[in-house]
């Protein structure tokens, strides 16, 4: 696959097994992998049982079987377990080049692409003029820089079938990673003259015209693009990048919030739009894209972390609080679920999911977690959280009961003495509301510049 800007996509043809599919994520630095075409499935051939095994007892099952059960796994995404079906295939049935393809495409997913070739090379001996298995192993080439290769087995696959639009959209490929985008153009365009509504070809055709710099037309190309498919995140991202090089900043952040709303897990997105800021001079706004970045960038690691080990309480608590600071709550919720699934009795896990559930606002929920956590011990977090709960609830006297016994003194804590102090002040104790108002200006003195300024009346005209 040819190499693209920081945050161009483009993709070559459709799903693994199924030409309907879109790329649903994208990396920061590469183009998203397309994946290969399928090939229509032949009749299972007469052939000799394969062996299998069942309740540790031996069994056999024709070919047909076997290409059901392939079949059906592949369907489930469960591409490991069919590998070894689909090998059984191959070697009861050795002229079954559905067998080939199908394992060509399972390998092909795994990188494996060498051993991918030679299967889709095996198809191909078996049904040489069939254009979709040209382009698939066309597909294959390209994906490891063969391009001579891969634009021959492309222009074969062109000239078994004319009416194939894949093959085209691919050449296309190949000529912009050759350097030659005005030709990829010509061959996008072919595509899109046998498929009019052929998605990836319009996105390709943009990306083409911005490295010919022709942004405008680029930017109708990616339009395009969208008006197909509005959930079509690469083109979204693509023409936001169009119209930044256009000078149309504006546009662009429009553009990028709704690739960010489609992929907000995407860091490219972010990086894009924080560009548009920068041009429009939003600074503020600018930086915190990047620091969404950042924190985005602190997430994937702490991901890797948990997966690798997970059964490691600690890693879902770093991961759990990376969400909070994201405002992630439901998400966290989760990650100290798993938590406390592996560790019953963490405390931290206790009280971080029910800073999550205040997030939430079941408050309710979060108080029952801090009860649990505070009949271990009398913990000042769970106290803190607890009041913070409690406060959401509008029970002023109990959250500052817990944020006393945690000797907490921040602006929180001066707000629900102010807080108190307005319901006392209403219910006609003014001393008490008085007291409370003194000690929330003793924690934060800014209340009464506050007070003053909303008390000021409007200058007269």
């Amino acid at each position: 696959m040819p190499r693209l800007p920081r945050v161009l996509c483009f993709v070559c043809v459709c799903g693994l097994w199924g030409c309907n599919k879109q790329s649903d994520s994208t990396t920061a630095q590469t183009a998203p992998a397309p994946a290969a075409a399928t090939a229509p499935a032949p009749a299972a051939p007469a052939a000799k049982a394969a062996p299998n095994t069942q309740a540790g007892k031996p069994t056999t099952i024709t070919p047909q079987q076997a290409t059901e059960l392939a079949n059906k796994l592949i369907a489930a995404g469960k591409y490991q377990q069919a590998l070894p079906v689909l090998t059984q295939i191959i070697r009861a049935a050795p002229k079954s080049s559905d067998a080939y393809v199908k394992r060509a495409a399972i390998l092909a997913e795994a990188k494996l692409l060498t051993q991918a070739i030679a299967d889709m090379s095996k198809a191909i001996e078996l049904e040489p003029e069939n254009a979709r298995f040209r382009n698939t192993r066309g597909y294959f080439h390209l994906s490891q820089q063969n391009l001579d290769l891969a634009i021959q087995d492309f222009n074969d696959a062109i000239g078994f079938d004319a009416s194939f639009a894949q093959p085209h959209n691919n050449r296309g490929l190949v000529r912009i990673a050759q350097g030659d985008a005005k030709t990829a153009v010509k061959d996008f365009d072919e595509a899109l003259a046998i498929k009019a509504d052929y998605l990836d070809a319009y996105n390709n055709r943009g990306y083409a015209l911005m490295k010919l710099e022709q942004y405008d037309e680029a930017i109708a190309a990616f339009g395009k693009a969208i008006e197909i498919s509005p959930e079509y995140v690469n083109g979204w991202n693509n023409r936001g990048q169009a119209r930044l090089k256009a000078g149309k900043a504006e546009e662009a952040v429009t553009d990028f919030s709704e690739a960010i709303r489609l992929a907000p897990g995407n860091t490219s997105y972010y990086l894009g739009r924080s560009s548009a800021y920068r041009a429009l001079e939003r600074f503020e706004d600018a930086q915190r894209d990047l620091d969404e970045v950042s924190a985005l960038k602190t997430l994937s690691a702490l991901t890797q972390q948990a997966i690798q080990n997970p059964q490691q309480a600690s890693n879902w608590i770093a991961r759990g609080r990376q969400l909070i600071e994201m405002d992630k709550f439901q998400q966290a919720a989760e990650d100290f679920n798993r938590a406390l699934k592996v560790s019953p009795q963490n405390l931290e896990a206790r009280c971080a999911r029910a800073e999550a559930l205040v997030g939430l606002g079941k408050f309710n929920e979060a108080i029952a977690d801090c009860n649990i956590a505070l009949e271990k011990e009398l913990n000042p977090r769970a106290l803190s959280i607890r009041g913070d709960a409690y406060f959401q609830l509008n029970d002023m006297d109990k959250a500052i009961e817990d944020y006393g016994t945690a000797r907490r003194m921040d602006s929180q804590v001066a707000a629900a003495y102010l807080k108190r102090s307005e319901q006392r002040k209403a219910a006609g104790n003014v001393a008490e509301a008085e007291a409370d108002l003194q000690q929330a200006l003793s924690i934060n003195p800014s209340i009464n510049t506050i007070q003053q300024a909303s008390a000021e009346a409007p200058a007269p005209n």
